[in-house]
């Protein structure tokens, strides 16, 4: 099984530096709010799930990040 922070890390990776740290502010803010939330990646995107359940999606774009 792999690892889902490091997934979504790896994900996160594949951006513009500028973009990366957008997509990690969002994630951080998630997780913030959503305690014990399992990150994946569910869809292409980047997800946090509480209890293996769908929270919530972000996903990078060239010029904005959706959510």
């Amino acid at each position: 099984m792999s690892d889902g922070a490091a997934d979504v890390e790896a994900y996160t990776s594949g951006f513009e530096p500028e973009i990366q740290e957008r997509m990690r502010r969002v994630r951080d803010a998630i997780l913030a709010e959503v305690p014990g939330g399992e990150q994946r990646i569910r869809y292409d995107m980047a997800a946090v799930m509480p209890g293996g359940r769908y929270a919530l999606h972000f996903a990078g774009w060239k010029k904005h990040i959706g959510l």
